[in-house]
């Protein structure tokens, strides 16, 4: 099942500025930690639901984006 063109775009676009962000410096720790949680927390939702895509993409594409992203930013505890 693919999403609508609203809920597709608001996670392109949420994804787009937690990554610009980060990229740029312009987020602090708090703020990824707490944009990602959101975002995890929205395409989980999404996969109970039955969603698989959004967009030309997978949920778990997305998914993925955005674990690497903790992952590089340093959220995972060692």
């Amino acid at each position: 099942m693919t999403m609508g063109v609203k809920v597709s775009k608001m996670v392109m676009v949420k994804y787009q500025i937690l990554k610009n962000g980060v990229k740029r410096g312009e987020l602090s720790i708090e703020d990824i930690d707490k944009v990602t949680r959101e975002l995890l927390d929205y395409l989980s939702e999404l996969t109970d639901r039955g969603v698989t895509e959004i967009g030309d993409e997978t949920v778990d594409q997305y998914k993925e984006r955005v674990w690497n992203l903790i992952e590089r930013v340093g959220l995972l505890p060692e």
